[in-house]
């Protein structure tokens, strides 16, 4: 498991990303910009690395002001990571959340970020399926690959995960460097460009595994989609449409009805007090629940008998008030789901290549204005995700 230890100056980690926090928790680096200085050099590298980097650190849970641009090293690889040079990497809600200490377990200082696509600049010497030179996009975690989940190909329930969780207790992407198991990362189809590939690992990937793997969604079915403006409820929108869906989508907004119409929903149901009721002729058989607790019993009644409802957002973290009589009457399946695997990464970007969609990006940002970013998400004014440009010399 993670481990960072911190007495005085002794320091005790288990990966090379504890390794690059226990040097900004023990104070060996700069919190000022500062320029890069020295090379490390590998076999298996496309070329020197820089020793340091500038990268945005999370200093402590909190306000924007937090995130600090900070001169940090760059780790050479273990024999099992890869070195990824980072060329854009989007920002997520989550990212709010993690920073505002949302997830207990956050080890800050931290690199934020977990919607990374980059090129692998080195690898470790045991790395087989990835090379110097693959265009990569993230996982949310390295999963062990050992445990029984990861065994039986359900990584998003690797026992180890919570100790390479990107932006939470290991290193993220807002910085132009990270080293991370090479389970981390997956191969990105020429397609897309590293804008467009940072955006889909947490919204069509983790999309596409709440309906389609989990929800086992099948083309003419009739779905609702709420929280269908955010990065996974669109997603939903479009993916379902292309599967051949009729689409629901909730928002709690006049104003976004014709930005989902244009995502091709069917209806669009504006709910402003996070209640709805669906009209019969789009009466859903699956209910893809985004936001959690305010619109949970909306759509559980939105539902047709036998149907099911995907929880993939918990927003407000509230408890729900909950008939069980209804489900057994109704013979309502409620299913969680949550991040992705590999192969379902692949799966949705494959999918997106065959019927022409691109994630919708709303903003790109330089790596410094990384807080900016924060602040657009949070006043809501992104339809689309918002991503920071890391590497702007990035051919792709």
């Amino acid at each position: 498991m993670f481990r960072l230890a911190l007495k005085g100056s002794s320091l005790s980690v288990a990966s090379a990303s504890s390794r690059r926090l226990a040097a900004i928790a023990a104070g060996l680096v700069s919190t000022v910009p500062a320029a890069s200085h020295g090379t490390h050099a590998s076999s298996c590298s496309a070329g020197p690395i820089p020793a340091s980097m500038n990268a945005i650190v999370l200093t402590a849970t909190g306000p924007e002001e937090n995130l600090k641009m900070t001169n940090i090293p760059v780790a050479a690889p273990a024999t099992n990571e890869v070195l990824v040079k980072i060329a854009a990497c989007a920002v997520c809600y989550r990212d709010l959340l993690d920073r505002k200490g949302a997830f207990p377990f956050i080890m800050t200082p931290i690199v934020p970020g977990h919607e990374i696509a980059g090129t692998v600049a080195q690898v470790g010497t045991n790395v087989k399926d990835l090379s110097v030179g693959d265009r990569v996009v993230s996982l949310h975690w390295g999963s062990c690959g050992q445990c029984p989940a990861c065994l039986a190909n359900h990584t998003t329930s690797c026992e180890q995960a919570r100790a390479s969780f990107l932006g939470l207790t290991a290193n993220g992407g807002y910085a132009p460097f990270i080293t991370a198991s090479a389970r981390t990362f997956t191969k990105v189809p020429a397609q897309f460009t590293s804008i467009q590939a940072s955006a889909i690992m947490c919204t069509f990937a983790v999309a596409w595994r709440a309906a389609v793997t989990r929800g086992r969604l099948k083309a003419g079915e009739k779905i609702v989609v709420t929280g269908a403006t955010g990065g996974v409820g669109s997603a939903m929108v479009v993916l379902a449409k292309a599967m051949g869906c009729t689409v629901t989508a909730v928002t709690s907004s006049d104003a976004k009805v014709d930005y989902l119409k244009g995502l091709g929903a069917d209806h669009v149901v504006v709910a402003k007090n996070s209640t709805f009721k669906i009209p019969d002729e789009f009466k859903p058989t699956l209910a893809f629940e985004a936001v959690g607790e305010p619109t949970f019993n909306s759509s559980l009644r939105s539902l047709h008998t036998g149907g099911r409802l995907i929880l993939i957002g918990n927003v407000t973290v509230g408890a729900i008030n909950l008939k069980l009589g209804y489900l057994i009457i109704n013979s309502i399946e409620i299913i969680g789901s949550d991040s992705c695997t590999a192969t379902e990464l692949q799966d949705v970007m494959a999918f997106m290549v065959k019927h022409n969609i691109r994630p919708n990006i709303s903003a790109v940002l330089p790596l410094g204005e990384a807080a900016d970013a924060h602040r657009m998400l949070a006043n809501r004014g992104a339809t689309g995700r918002v991503v920071l440009k890391v590497d702007e010399q990035s051919s792709w």
